[in-house]
Formats: C-alpha cells, sequence, structure tokens
C-alpha cells in the first residue's frame, strides 16, 4: 500500500540516496504529519528533523523558491512540534501526582498527531495548568501580555517552592536558583517574556519570607548572564520607589542591603563590568553611595542593619586603604597636566585614554582606580555625626561646662560600657536592676540617691571584675556581634534619655538653659540670656560663690566607626523666637 509506513521509509530513503532531496523532504513531512497511534511524538520530531535536513540539501533552482517556503514551514513545525514535547513530558511528571484522572487520554492524544500552538494552549498547557509551557507557546507565537507574562512566572516560582516545600533550605536555594537560570538563559534576550525589574522585585520578597541569603537573588541573576550594571539600576529604582512591601516584612533595609552586597561584590570582582563600561559604572556608584548615606541617616532608626550599613572607617583603616596622600592643593599644573600630590595624582588612576596608573600599571580601560586620603591639621565636623554633636551641646552646660546628667546614670552607663569591654552581657543588665534597687530604698536629698546609686553599681562592676581570671584574654573576646548590639543600644538609649532631656535649669550650678540652633548643617546658634534670667543667674553665682568653686568638666564623647552616627532624635523645636539675640555663631 503507498500509504504504508515501511514502504514510505524506503521511498525517502531512496529519493535522499538518488539526491531528489525536496521529495525526500515532502515525504518526511507527510510522514511527521500522519495521524494515529503508530508513530509516537519523538518520531515525528526525528521524521521533521530529517526533513529540514533534505529541505536545506536541495539544489535544483527551478524549486527554490517554493523548497525555501517548504524549508520555512518545516522549521515552524518543528518549533511547534517541540513545543508539544515539552507538554508531554509535563503531563508524564504530573501522571504521578493522581490529580488529573483523565491525563492519559490527553498523553494519547499528544501522541497521535501534531498540532498547533492554540490547540496545545488550550487544550493541554492551560487545561493542566503547565505554566511554564504556557510561556514558551506564547513565546513561541509571538503573542504578548503584561499581565499573563508576571501571572505566568509567578506561578512558576510559586510551584517550584511548592515542590521543594520538605527540602532543606539549601535545597530549596539550589532547585530555584537551577529552574530560573534555565529558564532565564533562554528569555534573557526578550525583555517581554523576561520581565527583570518584576522578577527582582517578587524574589526578594520570597527572600524576606523564606528567611533566604540576602545575595541570593542578584548571585541568580548575575548567573543568568545579566551585567552588573543593569541589575544596579533596578535595585536602585526599588531603593527610590520606597516601597512599604520591605515595612511589613519587617526588613526595612533589605534593598540598602542588597545594593551594598552587590557594590562590594563589584568591588571585589570589577571584571563582572565590561571594562568600557567600568569607569562610568564607578562614578555611578560613587554618587549612589552618598545618596545611599543621607537616606540612611535621615531615617535615624536603631535597627542594628542600619549601624552596620553605616559604617566608618578608622585612621589606620583608611591609611591601609589609601595608596597616597593628598599634600598638593593644585589640581592642574600651567600645562593642564595633573600634579603630583593634588587630587588627580597618576597614582590614583590614569585621567586619559592612553595614559598608564603609576599604581596598577593599567590604562584607563583596565584600571579600577585607588583610594587616596588628606590629612587634616584641625578637626572638623563630619556631617553625618553633626547631629549627635548638637544633641550634647544641647546637654551641656555653658556657666559650668558639665553635662545636664545626674551622677548616677553616668557612672551607670561608664560601668556597663567597662563591662562590655570584658563581654560581660547580663553582668552589664545587671547593673541596671542594681541601680534601681540601690534608689529604691534611698530617703533624702537627689545628692545623696546619686552618691548611693554611684557606689552601688562601682562594688558590683568591681567584684565582678576580680572574679575573672584572665582579663586580657577576656577583653579579646568582647567583640562579638551581641556585645555589639547591646553596646550601641545602651548608648543610643542614654542619649536620649539623658542627653536629650530638655531640663530648664543645670543640675549641676543651676544656671538657666541656653537654647542651641543648627542652621543649613553648617552654623550653631547659641541664644544668650534674656535680662531678666542673667539678672537673676547673677544673684545666683553671688551667693554660690563662696561655696563653689566651678571646675570645667566637659566629657569627651567618643564617636567610634559610626556606632553613634544614628542615635535616633527629633530636630528640637523653639517655641522662643531668637530676635536677633545671639551670642555667638560657631560656623562648622
Amino acid at each position: 500500500h503507498p500509504n504504508n509506513i515501511p514502504v514510505l521509509d524506503l521511498l525517502w530513503k531512496y529519493y535522499e540516496k538518488t539526491e531528489n532531496y525536496s521529495a525526500a523532504a515532502r515525504i518526511l513531512s507527510k510522514l511527521a504529519e500522519r495521524e494515529g497511534n503508530d508513530i509516537d511524538l519523538e518520531g515525528r520530531l526525528e521524521y521533521l528533523s530529517r526533513a529540514i535536513m533534505s529541505a536545506k540539501s536541495c539544489n535544483v533552482r527551478p524549486s527554490s523558491i517554493s523548497d525555501g517556503e517548504f524549508l520555512h514551514e518545516l522549521e515552524e513545525k518543528l518549533e511547534v512540534a517541540r513545543l508539544q514535547l515539552q507538554v508531554y513530558e509535563q503531563l508524564i511528571q504530573l501522571k504521578d501526582s493522581g490529580r488529573y484522572p483523565n491525563i492519559n487520554d490527553a498523553l494519547n492524544e499528544l501522541n497521535s498527531k501534531l498540532m498547533d500552538v492554540t490547540k496545545l494552549y488550550g487544550d493541554f498547557a492551560d487545561r493542566f495548568r503547565l505554566s511554564e509551557c504556557k510561556l514558551a507557546i506564547i513565546h513561541c507565537a509571538g503573542h504578548y501580555d503584561t499581565v499573563l507574562v508576571e501571572d505566568l512566572w509567578n506561578d512558576i516560582i510559586d510551584s517550584e517552592l511548592n515542590r521543594t516545600r520538605q527540602s532543606s533550605l539549601n535545597d530549596r536555594m539550589t532547585a530555584l536558583r537551577y529552574k530560573l537560570v534555565i529558564l532565564g538563559k533562554t528569555y534573557v534576550h526578550s525583555e517581554r517574556y523576561f520581565p527583570l525589574s518584576f522578577l527582582v522585585r517578587v524574589l526578594e520578597e520570597h527572600c524576606c519570607r523564606l528567611n533566604w541569603e540576602s545575595t541570593w537573588v542578584f548571585e541568580t541573576i548575575l548567573d543568568i548572564g545579566i551585567l552588573l550594571p543593569v541589575l544596579h539600576r533596578i535595585y536602585d529604582r526599588l531603593f527610590k520607589t520606597k516601597d512599604q512591601i520591605w515595612q511589613t516584612l519587617n526588613r526595612p533595609f533589605h534593598v540598602l542591603e542588597i545594593l551594598y552586597n552587590l557594590i562590594v561584590k563589584f568591588v571585589e570582582t570589577p571584571t563582572l563590568v565590561p571594562p568600557q563600561d567600568r569607569p562610568t559604572f564607578t562614578a555611578t556608584v560613587y554618587d549612589a553611595c552618598a545618596t545611599y548615606l543621607v537616606e540612611l541617616q535621615s531615617i535615624g532608626s536603631r535597627h542594628p542593619t542600619c549601624q552596620e550599613l553605616i559604617g566608618m572607617y578608622k585612621e589606620e583603616e583608611i591609611r591601609k586603604l589609601s595608596v597616597k596622600c593628598v599634600t598638593n592643593p593644585q589640581t592642574f599644573d600651567h600645562f593642564s597636566n595633573p600634579t603630583y600630590g593634588g587630587v588627580y595624582d597618576p597614582a590614583f588612576g590614569p585621567t586619559e585614554r592612553d595614559d598608564l596608573c603609576s599604581t596598577c600599571g593599567q590604562n584607563s580601560m583596565y584600571c579600577p582606580g585607588h583610594f587616596g586620603h588628606i590629612e587634616l591639621k584641625l578637626p572638623v565636623y563630619h556631617p553625618l555625626f553633626l547631629k549627635l554633636l548638637v544633641t550634647i551641646l544641647r546637654s551641656t552646660c555653658f556657666q559650668c561646662h558639665k553635662m545636664n546628667v545626674e551622677k548616677g546614670s553616668k557612672c551607670l552607663i561608664q560601668c556597663q560600657m567597662k563591662a562590655l569591654d570584658y563581654g560581660l552581657l547580663a553582668d552589664t543588665l545587671d547593673l541596671e536592676t542594681i541601680a534601681y534597687s540601690a534608689s529604691v530604698d534611698v530617703k533624702g536629698s537627689n545628692i545623696i540617691l546619686q552618691d548611693v546609686i554611684t557606689d552601688a553599681v562601682q562594688k558590683h562592676l568591681k567584684e565582678t571584675l576580680q572574679k575573672i581570671d584572665d582579663k586580657k584574654q577576656t577583653k579579646k573576646s568582647s567583640s562579638g556581634k551581641n556585645v555589639t548590639e547591646l553596646r550601641n543600644r545602651l548608648i543610643k538609649d542614654f542619649i536620649r534619655e539623658k542627653l536629650a532631656y530638655k531640663a530648664k535649669k543645670c543640675l549641676h550650678c543651676g544656671s538657666p538653659r541656653r537654647n542651641v540652633r543648627i542652621e543649613y548643617n553648617s552654623k550653631i546658634y547659641l541664644k544668650a540670656l534674656s535680662s531678666r534670667q542673667a539678672s537673676n543667674w547673677d544673684s545666683v553665682s553671688r551667693l554660690s560663690k563662696s561655696n563653689k568653686n566651678t571646675q570645667s568638666d566637659v566629657p569627651r564623647t567618643s564617636v567610634s566607626n559610626g556606632d553613634l552616627s544614628n542615635v535616633g532624635l527629633d530636630e528640637e523645636e523653639y517655641d522662643e523666637e531668637f530676635n536677633g539675640n545671639i551670642l555667638y555663631a560657631s560656623e562648622l
């Protein structure tokens, strides 16, 4: 029979042997489209592939145009047939789940003939909720629907997470990464079907909910082949959007944490950015870092992540990172060449395309740039710590030069810091309880009360330290995360509750409180006493001069490594107007 499969097989082989490739291709196409269970789906794909090979081998000129159209038709059929095989394999995996009782009928139908994309999508992919197949089908058909594409990616991610629900944390992360990398490399060159910004946001939300590693998402995206500058732009937009979802997930600094890790990744591996884009991206990151720091400072949060992100280098760390000290105030000479010791010194990197860096020997394309530093001859105020400085000034008496803090509170915080130097977490917390217990039974003046609290706290700390055998070794191991967090919390509580206390008079000398105002983050104004306040204070001071000898006792407050930069205090509001009655204005 002419339609018998063995006969047709012999016929296309004969035509290939006689180099009649056009006839062989048409017979192979006819075999692939033959309905029935005589040929399975994989056999149909094999016939189509062979038909394409024969069609490409055609060299008969009169039929070249029709053969070219036929070749294009065969290639389209093969692409759809591969989608059909993908649907078939997905249904095989669903067969064991028992969720769909009529799945065998669907498998038999898929094996019996080749189908078009409309039937594959409606009767199989959509019916059995095969999200990966639906995405592949609409990509093949060129159909674009933003909402549909995003829903399909959501379903793919949720399906993979549900499938690995019983697995360990690392196994779930690995499985989802493998799935995303495989699909990502398929669709990465088609922005319509690979909505990168949407995927980053959705994956970061899952990362927060599942408490996965903060670097997991952007490292997965990098594995797909997305460039680091592109990824930074997406996270930067995510940061500027200020979506409340991160507050809801109790991860308010999550995006900033990702940006920090992403920048660290670039610093450690600059080759992730193409050489021609490296200088531009470096400048972009510098500007972005300033924005992130200002945002963190303005938040004023006590969250430990915020403190970790606002880290400050110590002097010795800055000198180690620096390749040269800037000593020359002149940037360029008379011939517009960078001066040595200036901010454009060749040690920091080449400024011209053909120049070589004197530090690493690379040209402008490959040199990442190097750090320098300036040795300041006079103290200056860091803008991030200006808020703390103003708080300290507001709590300082400008007559006796003492801080407006009670003796007991001052002693308590000093002893707590001393205990934390040795890593004594429990004893540090006990000191506060001891101070409170000592103050309960005291009857008398506030001076007696403060003395009792001071004696009790100092006595307990002394007894605790005497029990430590190796103080040096204990002190070395006192820099753990819990110690640092408790230290920061105690200092911030002290600043908020004690230094920010708005007393009308000094606790030590009784002088009236002076208002301190900051203007434009560059000047500090101290309000002079009114005539009545000055007159009253003169009377009080004359009476107490014979009994008191006021000594200057301005405490030194250490701000190291950014620990106190974010004190969480609101700007003080003033009810009285200055009316030009300013004693002095100190320009910062």
